[in-house]
C-alpha cells in the first residue's frame, strides 16, 4: 500500500497540499508531508481493500505521508463504524486518542473524531460525555481541543446539541482559529437543527464569540441577520 502511495503521487499536488495545509516554517503543519493523492482515489483503494488490520492501520497511522495516515485514521472509523459493544467502541476511541499526535491537521481530526469518539460518547450518560470532553479541552494541545470540538458532531447528529454549546463558550478565548473555525462550524450544525436554540445563544454570547467563530455560526441565517450580528462586532 505504501508503495502504491509513492507509485500513485502527484509532486505538484503534492506542493499545492503542502501550501494548503500549512507545512511551512512556523506554521502549524510544518514539515508535513504529502504524496498528492486526491481523497477520491484514496477511499476507492479503502473499498478495494476492505477492513485492515489493526497492525495495518497502526502502520499507516505511524506513517510520515499524511495520504497513509488519512488512510489509517479513516480505515479505523470503519472499525469503529462496525464495532457491535460499547467496550469495543471504547478501546477503539484509547487507541484514537493514545495516537493524536499523528492526527496533526485539520482534516485528519474531522475525518474521524465525529464517529471514534463521537460513537463512544454515545455510550456515555449525558453528564459523562461533557465530562471526558472538558478533559480533552484542558490540555494545551491543539488537536486534542479540536478533536473533542469536532466529535460533538457525532452527538449532534443524534440530537444532543448541550456540548457543543458549552464547548464554544468555554473556548471562546482560545488563541487559535483552527479553534475558532470548529466552534462556529458546530454552532452552525446545532442551528440546522434547532434554529431557536443557536438564536438564543448568541443572544447570550454573539458579543464574547470570536469573529470567526460567529461568522462560522450564522452563515444559514437570513442575510438581514448575518449584517446585525456581525455589525455587533465592529
Amino acid at each position: 500500500m505504501l508503495a502504491w502511495l509513492e507509485e500513485e503521487g502527484d509532486e505538484e499536488r503534492a506542493r499545492m497540499l503542502g501550501r494548503y495545509f500549512k507545512t511551512g516554517v512556523g506554521e502549524y503543519a510544518h514539515g508535513d508531508r504529502f504524496a498528492g493523492i486526491s481523497v477520491p482515489k484514496l477511499r476507492a483503494l479503502l473499498k478495494e481493500l476492505g477492513p485492515l488490520s489493526l497492525g495495518t492501520i497502526e502502520s499507516l497511522i505511524t506513517n510520515p505521508l499524511h495520504d497513509a495516515r488519512w488512510l489509517g485514521f479513516v480505515a479505523l472509523v470503519q472499525r469503529a463504524c462496525g464495532a457491535t459493544s460499547s467496550q469495543t467502541r471504547e478501546q477503539l476511541c484509547q487507541y484514537y486518542l493514545d495516537r493524536v499526535d499523528y492526527c496533526n491537521n485539520w482534516d485528519l481530526v474531522d475525518s474521524s473524531a465525529p464517529t471514534i469518539l463521537g460513537l463512544h460518547l454515545l455510550d456515555l450518560p449525558s453528564d459523562e460525555r461533557l465530562q471526558r470532553l472538558l478533559e480533552l479541552i484542558k490540555e494545551d494541545h491543539l488537536w486534542r481541543q479540536r478533536i473533542a470540538v469536532v466529535a460533538t458532531l457525532g452527538l449532534i447528529r443524534r440530537g444532543s446539541y448541550s456540548e457543543a454549546i458549552e464547548l464554544s463558550i468555554r473556548l471562546r478565548n482560545h488563541r487559535h482559529d483552527l479553534i475558532h473555525k470548529a466552534s462556529g462550524w458546530m454552532l452552525r450544525e446545532v442551528g440546522k437543527r434547532d434554529r431557536a436554540l443557536l438564536l438564543h445563544t448568541l443572544y447570550l454570547y454573539a458579543l464574547e464569540l470570536p469573529r470567526t467563530t460567529l461568522r462560522y455560526a450564522i452563515e444559514r441565517l437570513s442575510d438581514e441577520d448575518r449584517r446585525h450580528y456581525m455589525t455587533l462586532r465592529r
